[in-house]
């Protein structure tokens, strides 16, 4: 498992689609392949949660600014 914290804005599209603001984030990446999302306001619960991650060069975009 890594554990991430970043300030980043979040963009998912599969069954649905969602956007989640500019924010300071904890991301969760899975041995499994999962990846999920949490927010200090959002409780125990992840704001998202993506089952299986594809590690195509162009589906993690990574910016500093």
């Amino acid at each position: 498992m890594r554990l991430v914290v970043a300030r980043c804005e979040v963009v998912y599209t599969g069954r649905l689609t969602a956007r989640l603001p500019e924010a300071v984030r904890l991301l969760m990446l899975k041995a499994d392949g999962s990846f999920l999302v949490h927010d200090d306001a959002g409780g125990f619960r992840p704001l998202n949660c993506i089952r299986k991650v594809f590690r195509p060069a162009s589906n993690l975009v990574t910016s500093t600014t």
